[in-house]
């Protein structure tokens, strides 16, 4: 009995030649196969037999809780080969991703980090809830990630970029690796959050009171921070790009640089430098030790917090009221996007000016570095309001014009004088002679006889001149104007 049971928990070894390595028998899913110890060694070979005893149990156990199906696999391979399974660690699936995804490369070195960012910041948070492998990421990770992104309050736009990018990333090495959990980011399973419509009314423009308020009190913070609004009061430049501007982008009379809302595709905006930038430039390249940037106080706290803009919220606030620049913020998922006027007010201050200019789309998207058919199309309702607004004016001003007031003279009205026809000739020469029909045209009797002429008429008989009065004259001139 007990070499029964011995049989049956640890199958024979045997070998096929004196000289092979030791085998022994395994049913694997119904079949009998054959397993290869790889050694010529008895001993060696029971040991073998042991550890793969072993971890078949650990699998069995593991399918039973429903595991991760990759650790599975890796328990089954080791088990049957001995080898430990080929996993990619986060690095090195990135880099797998780069190497067959070429065209990522052709992007901006800016785009590049950005992104690469989004799949790494994942990374470290796969680590820190121990998933230490691509194939162990799985849909559950992705939408816990996911909701950590949306707890952020990061924007819907930034989100289905960040989100994006993942799901090809996977999408990418999935395709050739095929990963145990597909693609977790799939669309199916992590959706893109709603983007809504560029809202005109998100950022109101500046009147000229209240820019001279809010420049008031970024004076009052100090040079660095005058200087920073001045920046986006003359070029309607987004926060990041004025506080982070460098000399090397000021080109003569223009400034061109790559937003960074527009870093995949590169867009240039081409802002030409005003009178008053130009005295600030030059200001600062006196004042000021050298620093790639414009800006450098600003910029380097821009680049280790978001002190620049909460304290340039907090200028708006101060000039303008906080009653004044916040909109409700119910249903929104962003605070900061509840702001009617802030640092974009800028933006859409200028884009105002430009419409009231009628300057062309053309020119203001070269300004503004535009990417989006949607700021075009908030660009042209500004265009069309301008227009409407200046007809506005113009109406006003010609209603009170007073050099365009006077009086106007009457014009006498001169009644059309009556011509001869050839059908009223041919009724009037059965009557009335030459000088009667003279009097009724108001004509010699010598022109109605050049009259007959060139219609071709004469009489059959002559007839004697009889007097017409007024009034009769007058009749049949209105008969011949009713006919």
């Amino acid at each position: 009995m007990n070499n029964k049971r011995k049989r049956k928990n640890e199958p024979e070894l045997f070998q096929r030649t004196q000289n092979s390595c030791y085998c022994f028998r395994q049913y694997i899913n119904g079949k009998s196969v054959n397993i290869n110890t790889k050694t010529t060694d008895y001993e060696q070979a029971k040991e073998f037999r042991r550890n793969y005893k072993a971890r078949e149990i650990t699998t069995e156990t593991s399918l039973m809780q429903r595991e991760n199906a990759a650790v599975v696999a890796h328990t089954l391979i080791k088990a049957v080969s001995g080898k430990e399974l080929d996993r990619l660690t986060f690095k090195a699936g990135f880099d797998f991703w780069l190497e067959h995804n070429v065209e990522f490369k052709e992007k901006t070195s800016s785009y590049q980090e950005q992104l690469s960012g989004y799949f790494f910041n994942f990374a470290e948070w796969c680590t820190d809830n121990n998933i230490n492998y691509i194939d162990d990421v799985d849909a559950s990770a992705a939408c816990r990630y996911s909701g950590v992104l949306r707890a952020s309050k990061m924007s819907p736009p930034t989100y289905n970029r960040c989100t994006g990018f993942l799901r090809r990333v996977f999408a990418g090495i999935n395709a050739y690796k095929h990963l145990p959990h597909g693609n977790p980011f799939d669309r199916n399973i992590v959706k893109a959050q709603v983007v809504a419509p560029v809202s005109e009314a998100t950022h109101q423009p500046l009147e000229p009171d209240m820019r001279k308020a809010v420049l008031s009190a970024a004076a009052a913070a100090g040079q660095n921070w005058l200087d920073l609004f001045l920046v986006g009061d003359q070029t309607g430049m987004r926060l990041k790009d004025a506080a982070l501007l460098k000399w090397n982008m000021v080109q003569g009379e223009f400034i061109d640089f790559v937003p960074e809302k527009t870093l995949q595709h590169g867009n240039r905006a081409r802002i030409p430098v005003s009178p008053i930038l130009r005295e600030m430039f030059d200001r600062r390249l006196i004042q000021h030790q050298p620093s790639p940037y414009v800006n450098p106080v600003i910029a380097n706290f821009y680049k280790t917090g978001d002190w620049v803009n909460k304290k340039s919220q907090d200028i708006f606030e101060e000039a303008l009221g906080k009653e004044t620049t916040q909109l409700s913020k119910e249903g929104r998922q962003r605070q900061r996007n509840g702001c009617i006027y802030s640092f974009h007010s800028f933006r859409t201050t200028l884009m105002s000016l430009l419409a009231a200019k009628q300057v062309p789309i053309r020119d203001a998207m070269t300004i503004f570095g535009w990417e989006s058919t949607e700021m075009v199309r908030v660009y042209t309702k500004m265009l069309e309001q301008a227009r409407g607004d200046m007809d506005k004016r113009n109406k006003e001003l010609f209603d009170h014009m007073s050099e365009l007031q006077h009086d106007i003279p009457e014009v006498e009205v001169v009644v059309p004088r009556l011509q001869p026809t050839k059908e009223a000739m041919q009724r009037l020469i059965k009557q009335y002679s030459n000088v009667a029909i003279g009097l009724i045209y108001d004509i010699s009797d010598v022109a109605v006889k050049k009259w007959m002429v060139k219609f071709g008429l004469s009489r059959s008989k002559r007839l004697l001149s009889i007097e017409l009065s007024e009034e009769e004259i007058l009749k049949i001139r209105q008969e011949l104007q009713a006919a």
